[in-house]
């Protein structure tokens, strides 16, 4: 089954039969500008998360490492 291409236009990703662009429906971002959408998107993403684990959960992990690689 044929699958129509996604653009990426200022509201996200479409699956259109054309280029937005062509048409003037909605204006497709600029390789540059998409780039950087994406760059702050992601960066924005990671500053939110803050740390993956608890400095206790990561100590426990350590010790549990430890403990299976001296069983050898």
């Amino acid at each position: 089954m044929y699958e129509r291409p996604q653009f990426l236009t200022p509201d996200g990703y479409r699956r259109l039969t054309s280029r937005p662009g062509k048409k003037g429906k909605k204006k497709s971002l600029p390789k540059a500008d998409r780039s950087m959408a994406l760059a702050r998107t992601k960066l924005q993403k990671m500053s939110q998360k803050g740390a993956a684990i608890s400095p206790e959960a990561a100590k426990l992990i350590a010790m549990a490492l430890r403990s299976m690689l001296n069983q050898k």
